[in-house]
């Protein structure tokens, strides 16, 4: 393909970019509300996320997790996506889209674990390390955000 009409990446964050950013928790709770971010659509068209990577860290904690993204509350009809897992890459399969000029805000949550009775100081940290949006890469490219996003307690 030859010509002045050759999309690329590089138009595709100058027209369509989506703003992950961290926003305030002042509840961090790790099964409820361990990390709150926002994903803001500044361009022209709508944003859509397909997915983000995780990596938590979890000291004195035992029990099945399950990470799992909301946007906006805790329940399942927000439900953005899930892992059986306390770190790696989700998948957003719902709630996912963000209308241009639009932000919407995400809650993440590692869900099922509780302390460890033999724990003597239990401590997480929840670690956005990025977020893949209408197929980019965000911690690629400065202007999308500035990651990791990070939340520990």
């Amino acid at each position: 393909m030859v010509g002045t009409d050759v999309p690329s990446n590089t138009h595709m964050i100058a027209e369509n970019k989506a703003v992950v950013a961290k926003s305030t928790n002042s509840s961090k709770d790790l099964n409820t509300s361990a990390l709150r971010f926002s994903v803001t659509a500044s361009g022209k068209d709508k944003v859509t996320l397909t997915s983000a990577n995780f990596d938590n860290v979890l000291s004195g904690y035992t029990g099945t997790a399950k990470l799992v993204v909301y946007k906006d509350s805790v329940s399942s009809a927000n439900k953005v996506g899930e892992l059986n897992a306390t770190t790696g890459i989700v998948t957003f399969t719902a709630n996912n889209t963000v209308d241009a000029g639009s932000t919407n805000n995400y809650i993440v949550a590692v869900e099922g674990m509780i302390i460890d009775s033999t724990a003597n100081t239990p401590s997480w940290t929840v670690r956005l390390s990025d977020i893949v949006a209408n197929g980019i890469s965000a911690k690629d490219f400065d202007n999308m955000g500035s990651f990791p996003l990070t939340e520990t307690k």
